[in-house]
């Protein structure tokens, strides 16, 4: 039997926040020792000119504790996870897209409302709250090391790896975007984005009159 689209949802967010209590302790195992000597030689000889050095190592041991923290408590409360507090219908809207499925690719899963992204359904949006479509590229030394579909939406952004697909499967992808999302405009310009100011301007108006009128 097939998951709930909420399933999936807490799924991703449980996986993510188990990657980051073992990277956490990785760190703590790693600069722990070393950061608690270099506090006791500190604290014998006064401060040295290696004392910078432990001082590097303490503030990295102090990331790893705040990570360790900060995972397990999305661990053992994923409703607090900031996916969820970015956006509290998720769990609706994924249960929503899974029971309506219409297609779904390598890239994308899409019911008649909704689009997400097939590789973190946390990356989700009502179609008509996309408002622009561009490729992104990031080249480090010349060299590009980052390739994306990048969807702009209402509250935030949805990103699709493209870095080793042709062109005519990145069109493919897009024109499907373009062809479900009726307000999504395709291009990174400063007209498009103009356009985005403006879409995302009208829709905090649009979510603040519904939240202001009172319940019937």
């Amino acid at each position: 039997m097939d998951k709930k689209g909420s399933e999936l949802v807490l799924e991703k967010i449980h996986k993510s926040a188990h990657n980051g209590v073992v990277g956490a302790i990785i760190l703590i195992v790693l600069f722990g020792p070393v950061s608690l000597f270099g506090i006791f030689m500190t604290i014998r000889d006064g401060f040295q000119d290696y004392s910078v050095m432990f001082i590097i190592f303490a503030a990295i041991l102090a990331l790893g504790i705040f990570l360790l923290v900060f995972n397990k408590k999305r661990l053992n409360d994923p409703m607090k996870s900031g996916v969820i507090k970015r956006n509290p219908n998720i769990l609706e809207m994924a249960d929503e897209l899974v029971e309506n499925k219409v297609y779904e690719d390598q890239f994308l899963i899409l019911s008649p409302r909704i689009i997400a992204n097939a590789a973190d359904i946390t990356q989700i949006s009502y179609t008509d709250e996309v408002f622009l479509v561009y490729v992104y590229i990031h080249r480090t030394n010349g060299v590009m090391d980052t390739k994306q579909l990048k969807l702009e939406t209402a509250h935030g952004m949805m990103g699709f790896n493209i870095i080793r697909k042709k062109d005519e499967e990145i069109n493919v992808l897009m024109n499907n975007v373009l062809s479900h999302c009726r307000y999504a405009r395709a291009g990174y310009t400063k007209e498009s984005l103009a356009y985005l100011n403006q879409m995302r301007e009208l829709w905090k108006r649009d979510q603040a009159a519904k939240n202001s009128t009172p319940n019937q």
